[in-house]
């Protein structure tokens, strides 16, 4: 097999593997759901950024002791 012939068989086999690939996306979005959050959503994880920031939210750490987790 020659040089350009190999390419060409490479080339092939990228082209079915990215098809396939295509394929396993779609199926993943069809059982996997992925909803947009709406606003209240957004609202609450853009406060708890901000106590994050400010020093006011708790380690996971901490919270997991107090509940003997």
């Amino acid at each position: 097999m020659s040089d350009v012939e190999e390419l060409s068989v490479i080339e092939k086999i990228y082209a079915e593997i990215l098809s396939m690939k295509e394929g396993l996306d779609e199926i993943r979005s069809a059982i996997i759901h992925e909803d947009e959050p709406d606003e209240e959503e957004i609202k609450a994880y853009n406060e708890g950024m901000k106590d994050v920031s400010s020093g006011n939210a708790r380690s996971w750490d901490d919270v997991k002791r107090d509940l003997g987790v």
